[in-house]
């Protein structure tokens, strides 16, 4: 089964999700992001829950509480609940995460009244 992807509402990222957490009870997201080249994520928080992101391949620069960063594959960041973070991309190619957090806070609905966009064809090569 593919998974079901989105593009954020008013951004150029992108999320496929492994599953439909309500379907299966759960309060949390899980899936591949990609960030498209010149990405900026505007920063944010979320108010109980921890975000995690692996980088699966490329590099980008995390924001975490006033601090940057470089991230890049084989790296994980875990933002805590009331963290003010975002990841850009200011390279030229994209860069692909492994994105979990629990609990959901909405986060998944938000991400679903995007764009779908269907499969994430393009990038199985990662």
């Amino acid at each position: 089964e593919d998974f079901k992807a989105f593009r954020f509402p008013r951004q150029t990222n992108k999320l496929a999700f492994v599953f439909d957490p309500a379907e299966l009870g759960l309060s949390l997201s899980f899936g591949v992001e990609v960030f498209e080249p010149g990405h900026h994520t505007p920063l944010h928080i979320h108010k109980t829950a921890h975000e995690l992101f692996f980088v699966l391949a490329g590099e980008g620069v995390a924001f975490c509480n006033g601090q940057r960063f470089t991230v890049r594959a084989g790296d994980v960041v875990v933002f805590p609940p009331r963290a003010v973070h975002g990841i850009d991309n200011n390279t030229e190619s994209k860069l692909y995460c492994l994105q979990l957090m629990t609990p959901n806070e909405a986060f998944v609905e938000h991400v679903q009244s995007g764009e779908a966009v269907g499969r994430l064809d393009d990038e199985v090569r990662v």
